[in-house]
């Protein structure tokens, strides 16, 4: 019975931490990542993040060693600059 217990204690904390923005970006899946995150954060955090996934990637900065969450706030980082402006 205890192991029962644990068992499913461990099954609720993997999958309760299991946040799509902390993985890596990558292009060969990256549509069916921005399809989950959608679902996970606010329209306007969605547009930052897909912007700022285009922006990057135009300006040739290396995107590939960087989780979906570093590049929302860097995009995040960017719109506040682009205000302050």
């Amino acid at each position: 019975m205890k192991k029962l217990i644990l068992f499913i204690c461990l099954l609720i904390i993997t999958f309760a931490c299991n946040n799509s923005l902390d993985k890596i970006y990558s292009d060969v899946t990256v549509r069916e990542d921005l399809k989950r995150i959608e679902t996970e954060i606010s329209a306007e955090e969605y547009r930052i993040l897909s912007c700022n996934i285009m922006r990057l990637g135009a300006s040739g900065d290396d995107i590939y060693n960087m989780t979906y969450q570093e590049i929302l706030d860097e995009g995040k980082d960017f719109e506040e600059m682009k205000r302050k402006l």
